[in-house]
């Protein structure tokens, strides 16, 4: 009975601060204390507004970029768009039907809905869990949730349906074209899906991988064909071949390392040489799809160039659905480094006391400091992960058998 009250004072509270990141992020902006936002906290929505300005152009004879024209004015104010060229017609031609600011109360009720339905989902098939009550908060309380929400990224949809893709990848011994559309999904919203081809390729998931491989090659061979769409790979090949990524947004080791300087640090080998390495345990200790998934997106976060702290909740679906199915992310250790990321960086200290900082804006040591705090418990549980599965390969059946039981 007491234990039953704990769980449902955790869910409420849980509950409560999740319906506060929503309130922040449309008003009141009472979170943006706990955020080094610098001029980017004056401009609501600077994120979302990309895609229908890139169709609202596209669509008036001007580029998918949403670059504006002298004689015509953008649908609103945002960041250049780089999304891909279907998902920018298909979702901004949807959107710039109405006011901008009507536009961005839209995607707020869409995220909700999508959010109570998600939880229907969890709470249908894991309500019996021990576990779903941690799960739920951790995917309630995430705190990097608020500048996503913020900013009307389009990273949620991601985050989405990354949880439901590999929820249907570890239901279903054989692959589906569910999964198979749920990957296509992940590739249309962001590039890091092509991480996970390799692990699905090793786990023989042929049917997910031809069906959303090929509808992502559909949706965009054409726009390539006629050169509307070269600005999206033009992006992706400057990421990797010119990185800026630092101070005071970027949240990855790479920037750190290249920031600083560090001699030993080349980043294109360092960053290949960690990639061969994680793929060579994958296949040479049979590490486990889902933990392979893990260690993929770990790199992408630690390596790629320009990572913001919202990118960091690509990790929910890997949290929620781990401690409730895999028992390396139930680990002591494993659910503190894992709740670490419900909390605020220690930025609103800094800001308290104007130290490393002025107002909003992070000097170059404060960045360092709360980049660490999100990046170092990654690390440490991404080898923990390593370390546990690589135990695992060495333990015979009958061993793995009665560790699941208990």
């Amino acid at each position: 009975m007491k234990r039953k009250r704990t769980n449902l004072l955790l869910i409420a509270v849980a509950t409560i601060i999740h319906i506060f990141f929503y309130i922040s992020a449309f008003d009141f902006h009472f979170l943006d204390y706990f955020f080094n936002l610098g001029d980017f906290r004056i401009y609501q929505g600077i994120d979302f507004f990309q895609v229908p300005n890139g169709a609202y152009m596209f669509l008036r004879g001007a580029s998918l970029t949403g670059a504006s024209l002298a004689n015509l004015p953008t649908y609103a104010y945002g960041n250049y768009n780089v999304y891909h060229p279907f998902f920018t017609l298909l979702v901004g031609s949807f959107f710039i039907l109405f006011t901008p600011h009507n536009a961005f109360i839209t995607m707020m009720i869409i995220k909700i809905v999508i959010t109570l339905f998600t939880i229907y989902f969890l709470y249908k098939n894991f309500s019996k869990n021990p576990y779903f009550p941690i799960a739920l908060f951790i995917f309630l309380t995430f705190f990097p949730q608020y500048l996503e929400l913020w900013s009307g990224q389009y990273h949620f949809f991601l985050t989405i349906s990354l949880l439901f893709l590999l929820y249907y990848l570890l239901k279903n011994k054989k692959d589906t074209l569910l999964s198979g559309f749920l990957l296509f999904l992940n590739l249309l919203i962001k590039p890091i899906g092509f991480l996970w081809i390799p692990i699905c390729i090793l786990n023989k998931k042929w049917k997910t991988l031809i069906f959303g491989i090929s509808l992502f090659f559909v949706v965009t061979i054409p726009f390539l064909i006629n050169k509307t769409g070269n600005y999206f790979v033009d992006n992706l090949i400057e990421r990797f071949r010119s990185p800026i990524g630092g101070p005071p947004q970027v949240f990855t080791l790479d920037a750190i390392a290249r920031f600083y300087n560090f001699s030993f640090y080349n980043g294109t080998l360092v960053k290949g040489f960690i990639l061969l390495l994680f793929l060579y345990l994958i296949i040479r200790y049979r590490i486990s799809l889902f933990s392979s998934l893990f260690i993929m997106t770990s790199f992408y976060l630690l390596f790629y160039d320009l990572v913001f702290e919202y990118h960091y909740t690509v990790l929910i679906p890997f949290f929620v659905l781990g401690i409730l199915v895999n028992k390396i992310f139930r680990n002591k250790l494993a659910i503190i480094l894992i709740l670490s990321f419900s909390f605020p960086t220690p930025f609103f200290i800094f800001h308290f006391f104007q130290t490393f900082t002025k107002e909003y804006f992070m000097a170059d040591q404060g960045w360092t400091i709360i980049v660490l705090f999100r990046i170092l418990p990654l690390i440490v549980l991404t080898i923990l992960v390593l370390t546990k599965e690589i135990k695992n390969y060495f333990k015979s059946p009958q061993q793995l058998e009665l560790q699941n039981i208990r």
